[in-house]
């Protein structure tokens, strides 16, 4: 089975859809018959920002974009037209932009069934974002390449739901994956920061979190990530405006290195976003064994179920402040083992490849019996 997945960016300022993508990509690579492809666009900004293993890896192909937004690529449809049809199947990780507009054209034009992820992109809140513009280009393009696509994979049940309103296309649900990790044994006694990690966008709200700070005493905040310089300011500022300067620790853009170091150090991490498909960051912190405290627009209610984490109704400085305190007054260190067994049992890259690898095998099947 040949696998052409395709994204707009390997930036690892990407965040989550990357990550995704990535992990993927080795976990269907360990599955005997299967090899994966990836294209990808960057602009000059982006480049210094992708892996170096991706840039040596000759299944990743990369082309430049002139536009961020748009991300359109005359190499890259060129190179769709001559090679498309050397595949089975295409995996498109995007949605708003050319590129999943030229790859359902070229996959109309060569008879390849091509599936569909959007990556929380069709939930409400995002699809408010910029609304007028979604409806308008929902309704003349991006209809269409859902109608005439295979499959549309959801990566939450709650997704699904989002999607199914929109397309009554075939759809399944099959979460992201991690590698697996030895569980971490955390001296929670010693321990007193609790962890942001994530893109710097209002989406993700850390603002609320910021403020939410403020109402408790005698724990620090670790926030890592990077993003918008607009909102980055905000933020900065706005620790120093709540007097938050010797309890906030800023490191940056987090590689994988800096993100273990992070839940070593960490009570547990907290995801006060708007709105998430399924959060990576979320999923790396379980599989680190460190419990997480999210909102129920992040659907990611299994933390709860299995008492790993708790899950918040809203996202207002207040609550915040109360799950906060009601976390630190939980066994951590039981939530911990608990964080570490749902990674494994739900989330193993090994287990989610071979579920979406039976998916496609039912989609190549179905494609090519004769009309």
């Amino acid at each position: 089975m040949k696998i052409l997945m395709i994204i707009p960016s390997l930036s690892k300022k990407w965040g989550g859809t990357t990550s995704s993508l990535k992990n993927f990509y080795y976990g269907l690579n360990k599955i005997n018959n299967v090899k994966c492809s990836v294209l990808a666009t960057y602009t000059q900004k982006e480049y210094p920002e992708i892996d170096e293993n991706i840039l040596n890896d000759s299944n990743f192909k990369l082309f430049e974009a002139k536009k961020e937004g748009w991300r359109y690529s005359k190499e890259l449809n060129s190179f769709l037209n001559k090679n498309l049809e050397n595949f089975d199947l295409v995996w498109i990780h995007t949605i708003w932009t050319s590129i999943d507009f030229f790859v359902s054209k070229y996959s109309k034009k060569f008879k390849k069934p091509y599936t569909i992820t959007p990556h929380g992109m069709l939930d409400p809140i995002a699809f408010q974002r910029k609304g007028l513009k979604k409806k308008i280009y929902w309704s003349l393009i991006e209809k269409n390449i859902f109608y005439n696509c295979s499959a549309i994979h959801a990566i939450t049940n709650k997704e699904y739901s989002d999607i199914n309103k929109l397309s009554k296309q075939n759809k399944f649900v099959i979460p992201n994956g991690l590698q697996n990790e030895e569980f971490l044994n955390k001296n929670y006694t010693s321990l007193n920061s609790i962890a942001f990690i994530g893109r710097f966008h209002e989406i993700k709200a850390l603002d609320l979190l910021l403020k939410s700070l403020v109402n408790i005493k005698n724990l620090n905040l670790i926030i890592a990530g990077a993003g918008e310089k607009d909102y980055e300011e905000y933020i900065y500022n706005l620790v120093k405006e709540l007097k938050l300067e010797s309890r906030v620790i800023f490191k940056g853009f987090a590689n994988a290195k800096i993100k273990k170091e992070i839940f070593e150090k960490s009570l547990f991490l907290v995801l006060p976003s708007h709105t998430e498909g399924l959060s990576m960051v979320g999923l790396e912190a379980i599989m680190n064994s460190t419990p997480v405290l999210t909102t129920e627009k992040c659907n990611f209610n299994e933390v709860q179920e299995y008492n790993a984490g708790m899950v918040m109704k809203n996202n207002h400085p207040e609550t915040i402040s109360k799950y906060i305190n009601m976390m630190l007054d939980s066994d951590l260190k039981k939530m911990s083992k608990n964080a570490h067994n749902l990674a494994l049992e739900r989330f193993s890259i090994d287990s989610v490849s071979k579920k979406i690898y039976k998916e496609f095998e039912k989609i190549i099947n179905e494609t090519s019996k004769p009309k």
